[in-house]
């Protein structure tokens, strides 16, 4: 992967002595998603002829941090379509201060061709390569790994001291930037605050145990008992395990990882069910617990939203990453997100849980990262080739309060597209 930076603003680049903070927004967009709607998904996309969604300009100029190119970007791609951007819209926002001027500018022909097939929207070039098979080959050998590596490598060579703010599609590219973070500042001093309808900590042989029992007990599954892609999966860093990864390597400290808004953890009656599967799967959920992993679910919390602002305040970490995975909102704050398996939090609900976070945790540590993942492009509202859906707005709004957390004052570099798989 080539990167360069090839203007800094004042603060930002390798070397020491940042005078204050600076957020950098970038797209790691790759999209591995073996599902069979996933893939019909994306051939019909390449039928329609449809243009890349312009997400990033879109969420840069809604959320504020992106200057010129950001809001050029939104209002360009409008216009070429013969609208105009709507009133309060994603592109009618004015940009956020910039630097002294400058800008982060990193080299968009960053990722390596042999990826350029995972782009979310593809062109008609990748139509063969996009398959179930394909893709579950890719994750099975190490794919996702291997994109999260990448994001790791640009984050410290590229981005740091800056502070890192991704926005992209598969949540496993997280790990990247938290290998980066963690490197730089301990696990034992790196809170991690996850909102996610998944707990994204389970491995794959245990996820699979109590796929295969639902497929044979339950009339109503979901899943078919004779797909060859449920069967003899190895435990694969993705999207769906990459936690369980991170801490088993000690990137993550388990004591300060916080999964919030959580909505597929094993009902009661699971633990009385006698199959050895079942027992795994249910396993693997308790020894998150003993841990010392603070799990708060969606149920939970709708019952009692201040448990999260209390289970906050017991972090003693100095530094704090926040993870935004869209679909804690899914079905109920927007739609426009890859998993939609379970039913999420409201948009209010949300909006609370980061305000609390950000005057709670954020008011005596610092942020040293944010991401907002899992939006699905392809089915996104859009004005031309502007992202306007619901789920961008919400998730522009989440990382305007973060970002208003650093201190002395929120200055941001100009926003741009940097790393992403192209198409």
């Amino acid at each position: 992967m080539t990167s360069s930076l090839a203007e800094k603003p004042p603060g930002t680049g390798s070397g020491q002595g940042a005078k204050s903070p600076v957020a950098v927004l970038f797209g790691a967009m790759a999209d591995p998603d073996e599902r069979t709607a996933a893939v019909r998904s994306k051939h019909a996309w390449i039928d329609a002829g449809r243009d890349p969604v312009d997400l990033l300009g879109a969420l840069a100029a809604a959320a504020g941090v992106g200057a010129a190119e950001g809001v050029a970007a939104a209002q360009g791609a409008a216009a070429s379509h013969g609208q105009a951007p709507a009133a309060g819209g994603a592109a009618a926002r004015g940009p956020g201060p910039v630097i002294g001027g400058a800008s982060i500018a990193v080299d968009r022909t960053a990722a390596p061709g042999e990826w350029a097939w995972l782009s979310p929207t593809p062109g008609p070039e990748h139509r063969e390569a996009i398959a179930e098979t394909a893709f579950a080959r890719f994750v099975d050998d190490g794919g996702c790994l291997r994109l999260a590596e990448a994001v790791e490598a640009f984050v410290e060579s590229t981005v740091l001291p800056a502070v890192p703010v991704m926005v992209g599609v598969d949540h496993s590219l997280t790990g990247g930037v938290l290998r980066a973070l963690s490197r730089r500042h301990g696990a034992e001093d790196l809170a991690v605050i996850v909102l996610d309808a998944h707990t994204d900590a389970i491995p794959t042989t245990a996820t699979a145990g109590a796929v295969h029992y639902d497929a044979e007990t339950n009339p109503g599954s979901r899943y078919d008992a004779a797909d060859p892609l449920l069967r003899d999966r190895p435990d694969s860093y993705n999207a769906s395990t990459f936690l369980h990864h991170l801490i088993d390597e000690g990137t993550v400290d388990p004591r300060n990882l916080y999964l919030v808004g959580v909505a597929d953890t094993p009902p009661s009656r699971a633990r009385k069910i006698d199959d050895s599967r079942i027992q795994e799967y249910v396993a693997a959920y308790s020894a998150l617990r003993k841990r010392g992993v603070t799990v708060l679910t969606r149920d939970e919390i709708a019952t009692n939203p201040a448990r999260v602002a209390w289970a906050l305040s017991g972090s003693k970490a100095g530094h704090v990453y926040v993870s935004i995975d869209l679909d804690v909102g899914a079905n109920v704050a927007t739609r426009a997100v890859r998993f939609r398996d379970r039913t999420g939090l409201d948009a209010a609900t949300l909006e609370r849980l980061i305000e609390e976070t950000a005057a709670g945790v954020l008011s005596k540590a610092r942020l040293v990262g944010v991401d907002l993942m899992e939006f699905d492009v392809r089915s996104m509202e859009r004005l031309g080739g502007v992202a306007v859906d619901p789920g961008v707005l919400l998730a522009a709004r989440l990382l305007r309060r973060l970002l208003r957390t650093l201190t002395p004052s929120p200055l941001f570099a100009s926003a741009h597209s940097d790393w992403e798989v192209p198409r």
